[in-house]
């Protein structure tokens, strides 16, 4: 009685293990697509949250400005701005921001200034997110 695989059985298991794998990669590579897009948008509604929140907080117009690289909170204008948060941007993990980069100012009790909703389109791969801001404030993230 001897104990142990034989070289033929080592053989067929690999190639099983390969061709399972091989089925599985697409599979894993959509999930991590769909994960980094998710996570982009996310980024994007929280600094939202937090622009309006330090709106509010100090009691004067404070800008947030979404751009593919870069977010960025400040107060002021021109040289004389002061940066109150920064992040880097969706295009760190290859998220691909569709729509143009857009500055969103918000008025000290939060509402953001101007007339119209600013959306914002991410990609990666076959992932698709949308994330809608309201003038009055309200987020939504569309799939």
């Amino acid at each position: 009685m001897t104990r142990g695989m034989t070289l033929i059985e080592v053989i067929i298991s690999m190639a099983i293990m390969g061709i399972l794998t091989a089925a599985a990669a697409p599979l894993v590579g959509s999930l991590r697509d769909r994960y980094f897009v998710s996570a982009a948008a996310s980024e994007i509604a929280s600094a939202h949250n937090r622009a309006r929140i330090q709106s509010v907080l100090q009691s004067r117009v404070v800008d947030l400005e979404v751009r593919p690289d870069s977010l960025f909170i400040r107060y002021g204008t021109g040289p004389g701005a002061t940066e109150l948060w920064s992040s880097i941007g969706s295009a760190r993990n290859g998220v691909v921001m569709t729509s143009s980069s857009r500055t969103l100012s918000f008025a000290p009790t939060g509402v953001t200034l101007g007339f119209a909703n600013a959306s914002f389109v991410l990609t990666r791969g076959s992932a698709r997110r949308q994330v809608i801001i309201s003038r009055l404030g309200r987020v939504r993230i569309i799939p």
